[in-house]
């Protein structure tokens, strides 16, 4: 049983490792291959953070004979937040606004494509999670390792990510809509700026803990935060504007605090939630060995739904208010 068993895990981490490939075209079925998408502005908001072509960020960790882990590790600016949830003719037609032009938080439309975007890399993720593990199970079944008919640990999980896939996939259903009749105000936002030189850059979706009455379902939120110049950063939340008293809820102790403590919050938030993230090297690189060892275990302790928290300053991930980035 135990070759069994082992077999069994390295069939798993390699469907982990498998790239699957949709296209999210919402006006009609595309049956192109898709390509890497950035789900992050490449040409603007990377140029600001990387070095020597490389941001940082958190990646899953699938050495052989090791336990998956998530480790923060330099990544290639073209490997770095892409997707393979849109064709290339799709990808630069849906986000042509944003990628062509610098993006306006003034601008309705430019909020709206980069809640989008988080959405479509968000249901791209979690289909991809949900085939990964169902297929992981099956495989189990048959090798006699789970049984079928009875609940199982390995099956409820790949259950409960079934479901998540759902939830998110009628969200996207929603943004779908809305872009197809260009309706940008479906989507409301909470923005501020924080005055950083470059730090840190985030798209990302995720839910508020918080069921929507009006929506019948879970409510979500799309974050944002990217450098709009070498010395500020933009912080973008959105969310379907009937999803605004939970969103409010779940966040808006980050919207209404000053400045130290609505960036210190921000930053424990983005570790908490937020996979998707690219730290600029220069940054990461100021901080000690212990400070990198605290922001990953934060980090990894919190994935997969666990809830860990910890009051240290060594999680903050903006210069320090007054700092010249020197």
């Amino acid at each position: 049983m135990n070759k069994v068993r082992k077999e069994l895990f390295g069939y798993s981490m390699q469907q982990l490792s498998t790239r699957r490939d949709w296209c999210f075209w919402p006006k009609e079925e595309c049956t192109q291959k898709a390509v890497r998408a950035h789900s992050v502005q490449n040409s603007r908001v990377l140029d600001l953070l990387c070095r020597d072509g490389h941001v940082i960020m958190p990646k899953l960790d699938l050495s052989a004979g090791k336990p998956p882990n998530c480790v923060f590790r330099p990544v290639g600016r073209n490997l770095a937040t892409t997707f393979t949830g849109l064709c290339m003719n799709h990808d630069r037609e849906m986000f042509r606004p944003i990628e062509m032009n610098s993006i306006r938080i003034s601008d309705l439309q430019h909020l709206f494509l980069l809640a989008y975007r988080a959405v479509l890399k968000e249901a791209h993720d979690t289909r991809k999670s949900m085939i990964d593990l169902r297929l992981s199970f099956e495989r189990g079944v048959a090798n006699g390792i789970y049984p079928r008919d009875e609940p199982s640990p390995a099956g409820m999980l790949s259950l409960n990510h079934m479901m998540a896939a759902f939830q998110v996939e009628e969200v996207r259903e929603r943004f779908d809509e809305a872009y197809r009749s260009n309706d940008w105000g479906y989507v409301d936002h909470r923005w501020f700026l924080i005055p950083s030189r470059p730090t840190v850059a985030v798209n990302s979706m995720f839910s508020t803990g918080l069921y929507s009455k009006a929506l019948d379902g879970s409510a979500f939120v799309m974050l944002n935060v990217f450098p709009i110049t070498r010395d500020q950063t933009a912080v973008v939340f959105s969310y379907i504007a009937e999803q605004k008293d939970e969103a409010m809820t779940a966040f808006g102790n980050i919207w209404t605090v000053e400045r130290y403590h609505q960036q210190y919050e921000l930053s424990k938030l983005i570790l908490r939630k937020a996979f998707n993230t690219a730290i600029a090297p220069n940054f990461f690189d100021t901080f000690t060995v212990q400070r990198k060892e605290t922001i990953q275990e934060y980090f990894t302790r919190n994935s997969c739904n666990h809830s860990f928290d910890l009051d240290d300053p060594g999680l903050f991930l903006f210069w320090p208010i007054g700092s010249t980035g020197a």
